[in-house]
Formats: structure tokens, sequence, C-alpha cells
């Protein structure tokens, strides 16, 4: 009785396609159905490859997770490196802007300097009055028109160009603006004294 049991036992062979034993009937029904050409087709039956992809999925999630975790944190990094950068360049940006307002503030302020030193340029005026007044010119302006009338502007032309042309103006590095607004301020004097000749006329400036 043992022996045809030890017969019966060795009668089972492992089948390929499921990994496992079987019986000889079960070995040559598998070996129909999923060996072909000597190659057995091999089937995700059992229990260890089941529990692989059942662990797969968690796995995969997991490394994910992990991967996603990773590069929020790189990207909130490069996000503060940036806005860091930013910052710097902003501030060096506004210093700049900063340091060329000043500059042109000096600028300007050292432009208007000259400017006003050459509007009040007593030597200019002088030199205005002097001719304006001399008795060998003709063209002197007429207090009762305004400064814009053509026969003014035709007396500041030509005290203008005189004096433009004065030796004693030439090394000064004056141009011809200097000379108009001495003129300009001339005539307001003569205006002036004018309207202050005038009883109406004065008594309307006093009020």
């Amino acid at each position: 009785m043992e022996l045809s049991k030890q017969k019966r036992k060795r009668q089972r062979r492992y089948c390929e396609h499921c990994d496992n034993e079987l019986s000889h009937s079960q070995y040559f029904d598998h070996k129909k159905r999923f060996c072909k050409n000597g190659v057995w087709e091999k089937k995700s039956n059992n229990r260890q490859h089941v529990g692989v992809i059942q662990s797969s999925p968690s796995l995969d999630n997991k490394m994910l997770l992990t991967a996603i975790t990773n590069l929020s944190h790189q990207l909130s990094e490069f996000a503060a490196d940036v806005s860091r950068e930013f910052k710097s360049v902003n501030d060096r940006l506004q210093s700049m802007e900063d340091r060329l307002a000043q500059l042109e503030s000096n600028s300007c302020s050292t432009e208007e300097m000259k400017r006003k030193r050459r509007l009040h340029n007593p030597k200019i005026a002088e030199a205005v009055r002097r001719l304006h007044n001399s008795e060998a010119n003709c063209r002197r302006y007429d207090p009762e028109q305004g400064l814009s009338s053509p026969y003014n502007e035709t007396v500041t032309s030509y005290l203008v160009g005189v004096l433009s042309m004065s030796p004693e103006f030439r090394t000064e590095g004056l141009d011809g603006n200097d000379f108009v607004v001495a003129c300009k301020t001339y005539y307001e004097t003569v205006h002036r004294n004018f309207r202050y000749c005038q009883p109406e006329l004065a008594r309307c400036g006093r009020s």
C-alpha cells in the first residue's frame, strides 16, 4: 500500500504555467493550453505575484507623493531665491535712480545758478543802460508800447547786436540770450519809470 501511494505521488508533475505541482492529467491539460512550441506561457496566478501586484500601487503612490513633495520644496526654495534676487536688483536700481536724480538736481542747480548770475550780471546791465541812453543812440524803448511791439523788438535787436560785437564781452563766454534778457530787464525799468511819471498811472500802481 505504501509503495502504491509513493507511485501515485511521483505521478504529479511541476507545471511552469501555474508554478505548482499538478496531477498527470492536469499537467497535460495545462501543457496543451499554455505550452506552445516548448515555451510555457506563465500566468501571474501565484500568490506571491498577486501580492506583488497588490502591493505595487501603494508603493507607486508613496514614491509619487515623495517626488511631488520634494519637487514642491525645490520650487519653494527656487521662488524664494528668485524673490531675494529680484529684491536685490530692485534695490540696486532704486539706488541708481536716486543717485541719478541727485546728480540731475545738482546739475540743474548749477545751471540755474549760472543763469541767475547771467541775469543779474551788473556789467551787462550797465552796458545796456549806457548804450540805450547814449546820445549817439537814436533807438530807444518806447515805454508806451509793449516789449513785443514791432518797434521795441527792433530796439532790442539793435542793442543785442551792438553788445554782442563789443570786445569787452567776447571773452566772457556769453551768448545772445544773455543780452536779450538784460535788454528786456532794462525795458521793464524804463516802462516802470514812465508809469510813475504819469499821475494817473502812478496812483493805479500804488493801489
